[in-house]
């Protein structure tokens, strides 16, 4: 199991531009780790890094991601996506793939897990009630164009979830 995830001296570019410096943070399991700042002060970008998904244009010039005491290489990073680090966007209507529905989207989702059709459908009822829908059966069906953006935020929520990071 994941216990901690450490970022040092952190420090994003784009042309030319220091965006973000010397950043450091350390997540730890069970812990809560708020992240605040004002629009436009690099947090987005910085959660991003962790994860080495950062825009086009924008590059990591300095810093280390250390896992349990282990650098992590860009392949490395690739790998906690989903399965270690659960990641919820700031925008969940561009998250979405408009023409799948919810349920879709857990099951590629959890069949990254070995989940297929009733266990996935079973498992995306849970999540969803787990974050808060009275009655996920209903949601399951629908598109993103049909939820709020509220409720998209849950599903994403429920989907960072999902294989238990």
């Amino acid at each position: 199991m994941t216990e901690r995830l450490d970022l040092t001296g952190l420090r994003l570019e784009a042309s030319g531009r220091v965006l973000v410096d010397d950043v450091a943070l350390s997540l730890e399991a069970g812990k809560v780790l708020a992240l605040v700042g004002a629009s436009g002060s690099g947090k987005s970008l910085t959660t991003l890094a962790l994860l080495d998904l950062l825009p086009p244009g924008v590059r990591r010039t300095g810093g280390r991601i250390i896992l349990d005491g282990v650098a992590q290489d860009t392949a490395g990073l690739a790998a906690l996506r989903g399965r270690t680090i659960g990641l919820v966007q700031q925008s969940p209507r561009s998250s979405f793939n408009p023409v799948v529905t919810i349920e879709r989207h857990f099951r590629e989702t959890l069949a990254l897990a070995g989940l297929r059709r009733g266990a996935a459908r079973a498992r995306a009822l849970e999540l969803l009630a787990e974050v808060g829908f009275d009655r996920p059966a209903e949601i399951v069906g629908r598109y993103p164009f049909q939820l709020s953006g509220g409720m998209l935020q849950r599903v994403m929520i429920a989907l960072a979830l999902a294989l238990d990071p």
